[in-house]
């Protein structure tokens, strides 16, 4: 099942809802709000009940790089790490006269409750990073711990641990910790990696 956000008020027809799994509602000023579970087929024909104008929905599955990016004429699957994929849905979009800081495709809900969670484990900075494909972290180390939770890509991180190299790669929804004064180095996979980074200072 894909997951995504749609705005009531985008809806010519709003009876599409009540065929859709509705995690949660909620008002954000006049508009509202409903976080749904549909699945791929019903994803791509949610553009027919979408309202003239300048409105878009997009649906994600968590762990996966594939985002489906909806408008009322027109559907784009974009790769969610990889920027150079999103130029088509951008440049459309844009044509629909959508702001281009409002064609950003985040996969808010997920990327939150991990945030949520990881400073409630204690980390005090916790943000994201979009790495660019094979980008290479040469051999460093924090004065703080530091945790990363692959959103979406790989990495591969090489760290010394009592002697030995372990050498082991991250893909989506799987994180690590590395501790203070670790000496590590890491490289992002060929398609990139988005990632969410938690510090304790």
């Amino acid at each position: 099942m894909l997951k995504g956000t749609i705005i009531e008020n985008s809806l010519r027809d709003p009876s599409i809802l009540q065929s859709l799994k509705i995690e949660k509602t909620w008002q954000d000023g006049s508009w509202t709000l409903h976080n749904v579970l549909v699945d791929e087929k019903a994803a791509l024909k949610i553009g027919s009940y979408l309202a003239d104008g300048p409105w878009y929905v997009h649906f994600w599955k968590t762990g996966d790089d594939n985002v489906l990016v909806v408008f009322k004429d027109k559907n784009f699957w974009i790769k969610y790490s990889d920027k150079s994929t999103w130029t088509e849905a951008v440049a459309h979009g844009k044509s629909v006269g959508i702001p281009e800081e409002q064609l950003d495709f985040l996969i808010h809900d997920d990327e939150q409750e991990i945030m949520e969670r990881l400073k409630s484990e204690g980390y005090d900075n916790v943000y994201t990073y979009n790495a660019e494909p094979e980008e290479v972290d040469e051999e460093h180390q924090h004065d703080f711990d530091t945790k990363l939770h692959v959103v979406s890509g790989k990495i591969r991180i090489k760290m010394v641990v009592g002697g030995a190299l372990t050498d082991f790669s991250l893909k989506a929804g799987e994180e690590k910790e590395i501790p203070r004064g670790q000496i590590h180095s890491a490289k992002v996979d060929t398609e990139g990696c988005r990632y969410i980074v938690a510090e304790r200072h």
